[in-house]
């Protein structure tokens, strides 16, 4: 599940993240910034680390994309050269370290020549924060105004920021044979003597930290690389939600997907959060509400933190969610954009829904109806004429209650279809938490009022000519009939029967808003259509729109889901990544150009990783969990024969479903229209591309084998008491059911 790629087709590198740090590298695998939210502060704002072979310069070949790593292979002569920079995994978040955060940059060097050589390393230091034209994230002025005391001492650098208490030290396993320093930079340079046909190795070892723990940090034991150890920890966890399906492409984003979910989830100063654009403090509930529902999936003890800072810091007096908070701050201030309803607040009670289902802690159900009913009654006193109501005056994100909200010289407001659906639906997620703790008046009360919004959507939002919604009726009672990727949201929150459902799914996947790499959000054909205009929200394309497309039309076709799955991906590893500008394999590019497909934000979005698990757990294998069910609706291709999902963390237990043929296998109670067996999945083998297991119930024992890549060869299976070996012969992606029977 590694990339390698050809230097010179890559524009960016990745940006890779853990509980406390996050780093930015370039596609050579130099550092374009070291920020920790711990205190929400670049430590270091570039470090390039080149050779000297002669004299001369030796070229990048190669760079390899991991998970917690980056690395560019370079040859000179004989000379092999890889440098590598990782970033160490946290296990677990109860058990995240108190002491300094860590990068190690490390060289490896092999002599395939008969004669010694030396290499000369340099490495040259930027500490404070460099605006680096490869990510669209700018450092704060501040940041970049730092000055630093810069001291070389007995193989190690040490940067103390002055004013601050910020410090980093970097601990050479070779000492320079020059240096040179000032207030903000640092120039070291090594001598690597290899021997012929011998390999050697050089290493950096970054430790961030506060003056308190200068000394400590110089002082830090052997050996300097720790990430090794956390490497098979984080595979473990990767296995969590694992997918099997006959697309490489959708196996591969699913695994990137749970990559980069992890990458952005931060511990601040008042808690858990992640940030809409990295590296950051700013938590936006709307991103965090998304970003839950794929979350609760992979890491649902993140899920929990999320609402934890939720719960502290991000309502209002009045029980409406604020838009969006510094976590950087003790107490965070709430912007709220002068906003009375956005999307915000319903789709956090949406999210707190979808934590109490497949948490399934009682103690917690309490805890989310007693957040969501100061919410819901905020939504219901935004009503006017029988629907949510927003009195935005503004533009642009003051003046645009909507997901699309940073538009200029745009107003989105009055009766906003998105939102009256979203509200239509977090009014039905309020009645269902207090059904479940017995308050049976209130939760019928809010069925009624999901009801009566519901039939006023239909009868006031929709359009008499031609039977679609309208995007709004603005304060001046002026309908907005333009055709956005909007529609999607009555579809989504089932507002209507399935009849107008439908009609509006044909509608979006109509080719001037259906493209080959996703929905655009402004159909071509609309007078207010611009592919670039507005971050792209005026006709570009967002990869979390296309998920919400191939949601709602799961119920009508059933290959739209897989199709959206690969469309959404598929530029994450194409062929040449520059091409489509800073798309860096193994990320999602937050948004696109509508015509040209360019990658015009983002390199990695924060928030759709997370949405690309929940699009394939919920629409590709139709997962629904409510009220004590487990419920498998799938939509797969009709060309599939199998899918598989191993490891959905559903309360304590862990789900795992197998379709083969139009049975569906599973190690816990299933409702399925699908012919079903319950039984136990042994794996036999899990790892190195090749997946070998067993089910066992009370008919028999099935054997299965997958490979991700072609695979020839035996393996060793145990049946009844004894082990018999049988020879596979595998395509790319694709499983077969073993007949023991036929084994050597």
């Amino acid at each position: 599940m590694k990339y390698v790629y050809s230097t010179e087709r890559l524009y960016s590198g990745s940006s890779l993240g853990n509980l406390t740090t996050f780093v930015q590298l370039d596609p050579e695998t130099n550092i374009h910034g070291v920020w920790s939210s711990l205190n929400n502060s670049f430590y270091l704002g570039k470090l390039s680390v080149n050779f000297l072979l002669g004299g001369k310069g030796v070229a990048p070949r190669e760079t390899v994309f991991e998970p917690s790593s980056q690395s560019t292979s370079l040859r000179a002569g004989d000379l092999e050269i890889v440098k590598r920079v990782a970033l160490p995994f946290f296990e677990d978040i109860e058990t995240l370290p108190t002491g300094p955060g860590k990068v190690f940059v490390d060289i490896d060097v092999k002599n395939d020549s008969d004669n010694a050589a030396e290499l000369l390393i340099k490495s040259d230091f930027i500490f404070p924060a460099v605006a680096s034209p490869l990510f669209t994230k700018k450092p704060p002025a501040e940041d970049s105004a730092k000055k630093f005391v810069i001291t070389y001492t007995s193989g190690s650098l040490t940067a103390l920021e002055v004013g601050s208490g910020n410090n980093v030290v970097a601990r050479f396993s070779e000492p320079a044979i020059s240096h040179a320093t000032d207030d903000e930079t640092a120039e070291l340079q090594f001598a690597l003597i290899v021997s012929p046909h011998e390999s050697r190795s050089f290493n950096i070892a970054l430790y961030l930290g506060r003056e308190k723990q200068a000394d400590s940090l110089v002082e830090l034991a052997s050996p300097m690389n720790d990430e090794s150890a956390s490497s098979a920890k984080l595979e473990e966890l990767l296995k969590t939600s694992e997918f099997l399906t006959p697309s490489g492409t959708i196996n591969r984003g699913i695994y990137w997907a749970k990559v980069n979910t992890l990458r952005v989830q931060h511990k601040f100063r008042s808690g858990f959060g992640f940030t809409n654009d990295p590296p950051q403090d700013i938590v936006v509930v709307r991103d965090l509400a998304w970003y839950m529902m794929g979350s609760d999936y992979f890491r649902p003890a993140f899920s929990r933190e999320l609402v934890e800072l939720t719960e502290k810091y991000c309502y209002h007096p009045d029980g409406k969610l604020t838009e969006f908070i510094h976590a950087d701050e003790n107490i965070p201030e709430l912007h709220d954009y002068n906003l009375n309803i956005n999307d915000d607040t319903p789709l956090f009670i949406l999210a707190l829904r979808h934590h109490v289902h497949l948490d399934r802690d009682p103690d917690f159900v309490m805890r989310a109806f007693k957040l969501a009913v100061p919410a819901v009654d905020y939504i219901l006193s935004q009503m006017k004429d029988g629907l949510i109501y927003s009195t935005a005056a503004g533009t642009n994100v003051e003046g645009i209650a909507s997901w699309r909200n940073i538009i200029d010289d745009y107003n989105l407001s009055g009766f906003v279809t998105e939102i009256n659906a979203e509200c239509c639906e977090a009014l039905r997620a309020a009645s269902e938490l207090a059904e479940m703790v017995g308050a049976s008046k209130l939760s019928e009360r809010y069925e009624r009022e999901a009801a009566r919004l519901e039939q006023n959507i239909l009868s006031k939002l929709r359009d008499g000519e031609n039977g679609f919604f309208l995007l709004n009726i603005d304060q001046k009672g002026v309908p907005h009939r333009d055709v956005t990727g909007d529609l999607v949201f009555p579809v989504l929150f089932e507002i209507g029967d399935r009849k107008v459902r439908l009609k509006i799914v044909n509608r979006l996947l109509s080719e001037d808003l259906w493209t080959k790499h996703g929905a655009r959000t402004v159909a071509a054909s609309d007078p207010t259509y611009d592919p670039e205009f507005g971050m792209n929200l005026m006709g570009g394309i967002w990869p979390n729109l296309t998920a919400w497309f191939a949601l709602a039309s799961k119920e009508f076709y059933s290959d739209v889901v897989a199709e959206a799955m690969e469309k959404i991906y598929s530029i994450s590893e194409s062929a040449s990544p520059r091409d489509f500008g800073n798309v860096i394999p193994g990320e999602f590019p937050e948004r696109l150009h509508g015509e040209t497909f360019m990658s015009m934000g983002m390199g990695m979005s924060p928030w759709m990783p997370p949405t690309y698990l929940w699009l394939g757990i919920e629409g590709l294998l139709g997962l629904k969990v409510e009220k004590g069910s487990v419920k498998i609706e799938p939509s797969m291709p009709q060309a599939w024969s199998f899918l598989c999902v191993f490891d959905i963390p559903i309360a304590s237990e862990k789900l795992s479903v197998v379709i083969y043929n139009g049975i569906l296998y599973s190690d816990l109670e299933i409702e399925s229209e699908l012919p079903s067996r319950l039984g136990v999945f042994t794996h036999i083998c899990r790892n190195d591309g090749l997946r070998v297991f067993k089910f066992t119930d009370n008919i028999g024992v099935k054997f299965f084998a997958f490979s991700f890549d072609e695979y020839t060869g035996s393996v060793t299976i145990p049946v009844n008491e004894h082990s018999i070996d049988f020879n596979l012969s595998l395509g790319k992606d694709e499983m077969q059911e073993i007949n023991v029977d036929q084994a050597d």
